[in-house]
């Protein structure tokens, strides 16, 4: 047995002579309990489970090794899990658990794919996942196309709304029939009956696992697309019934959100994400030309006072002497020298005549016009002495 435990926690698993008692709470902390009466007695002392990181998987030890069970389960029940909460253990068999059991136990849509799949295009399903949020199929194939895909789609829900009835029989391990249904092969240990699964018209194959008794019941199948899997094997990504509709009102959701953010319609968010990406691409690479510019070179040619008093704002001055100018390299420009209070106004005047320029200041800045920008280095080596050698007070 299996059970998807994704996101789940609390998760226990209870063997019993003759039953396995499996409970956990979902991600919103909502409580599943299922209690499953088994067909014959196991051994519980030796039977075990394995988590791994989507499902959790109960190997049942059976009393009698050499005797097969035709079946899991006492009755012919859908078993599923169900939200609720007792103080007793009880058994949930109800309508209302039948989208459960669809979504997380049964196995109606992916042997329908598979057959579809293997009888139109020779592709044999290898593996399977029945995941909690999307379901998955390995296929014996490099690649799947589009047109391959979309036409396996029609395919399938043409099924579904035909209404092609599902039936489960028993059939002898010697009946000759067992030769033509699809399966692995029977353990070298088989005894008793096989259980074999008849989707009608379309495919036989045998499995233990629970069906609904009409493909009508899956409502809709939806491709979601195709993943690389393992060498020269391609992993097909689908949803079936409720998670179809499930899938589509997220995505309404998602694209409300987008619609009133990128202030356009769905049809444009692509175009409008692929412009916010290029704005910000651009904004990144101006912002890291700027801050090379300026820690290499103090001045921008194409700057002003405003700039400047940015940029001082930003860094900050309090305790740091800044020097910045704007303008032509060579010719005449502006300036401003920020830092503590009494180191702008001892430097600012000499930093305005070596310049060839005039300035004023107050509060820690010193700004003005400067006519021998190209004298800047000579203003750098005035503060790099200043810097040097004023006191640790100043």
């Amino acid at each position: 047995l299996e059970f998807c435990v994704e996101d789940s926690t609390g998760v226990e698993v209870v063997f019993e002579n003759q039953r396995v008692v499996f409970s956990c709470r979902n991600a919103d902390g909502v409580e599943f309990y299922n209690e499953i009466n088994l067909y014959a007695r196991i051994n519980s002392k030796d039977s075990r489970e394995k988590r791994s990181d989507r499902s959790i998987t109960c190997f049942m030890r059976k009393w009698k090794e050499k005797v097969a069970w035709p079946r899991i389960t006492k009755e012919n029940i859908k078993v599923c899990a169900a939200p609720g909460s007792w103080d007793q253990p009880q058994r949930v068999c109800c309508p209302q658990a039948a989208p459960h059991a669809v979504a997380c136990t049964s196995l109606p849509g992916q042997h329908l794919i598979t057959a579809i799949a293997e009888q139109m295009f020779g592709f044999k399903t290898t593996s399977w996942e029945l995941g909690r949020q999307r379901s998955v199929i390995e296929l014996d194939t490099p690649s799947v196309t589009a047109e391959q895909m979309g036409a396996l789609e029609r395919s399938v829900n043409e099924k579904i709304r035909e209404r092609v009835p599902v039936v489960v029989r028993e059939l002898a391990a010697d009946d000759p029939e067992i030769e033509t249904v699809r399966s692995r092969g029977l353990p070298d240990d088989h005894a008793g009956p096989v259980r074999v699964v008849d989707i009608e018209g379309v495919d036989s194959n045998m499995c233990c696992g629970t069906h609904v008794s009409n493909l009508s019941d899956l409502q809709v199948i939806k491709l979601l697309g195709t993943e690389k899997g393992k060498k020269n094997k391609t992993n097909l990504v689908f949803l079936a019934g409720n998670r179809v509709l499930k899938s589509i009102e997220q995505s309404h959701s998602t694209e409300k959100a987008l619609t009133s953010l990128l202030k356009n319609g769905p049809g444009e968010h692509v175009e409008a994400v692929k412009r916010l990406q290029s704005s910000v691409k651009k904004a990144d690479w101006d912002f890291c030309s700027f801050l090379k510019c300026f820690f290499t070179r103090p001045y921008r040619k194409e700057g002003d006072s405003e700039f400047m008093n940015i940029i001082a704002n930003e860094i900050g001055t309090e305790e740091a002497l800044l020097f910045l100018t704007v303008g032509d390299e060579r010719e005449a420009g502006l300036f401003l020298l920020a830092g503590p209070v009494d180191a702008v106004e001892h430097l600012g005047p000499r930093v305005a005549e070596l310049l060839g320029g005039k300035g004023a200041g107050k509060r820690g800045r010193f700004q003005g016009k400067a006519a021998k920008m190209s004298r800047r280095g000579e203003v750098e080596a005035l503060l790099q002495e200043f810097i040097s050698h004023r006191s640790p007070e100043a």
